[in-house]
């Protein structure tokens, strides 16, 4: 069964194909380069989120505990 995630990898993979061929194998690095910085940014922005999340979560939890 082929996902999305599947179709957007192979679809990656021929664009920096395209790239490498007509622009040279440094434009495809550096196009590698800066998605992988975006994606670990993305990520560790995500990450940083549901920590935030947890801990709304664990104070409203003391909280419920508390009073009763």
């Amino acid at each position: 069964m082929i996902t999305k995630k599947t179709v957007l990898a192979i679809l990656y993979g021929a664009i920096i194909w395209l790239v490498g061929e007509t622009g040279g194998p440094v434009y495809a690095a550096v196009m590698v380069g800066t998605t992988t910085v975006a994606y670990s940014l993305h990520a560790d922005r995500k990450m940083t989120e549901l920590e935030q999340r947890l801990t709304d979560l664990s104070w409203r939890l003391r909280h419920v505990i508390k009073d009763e």
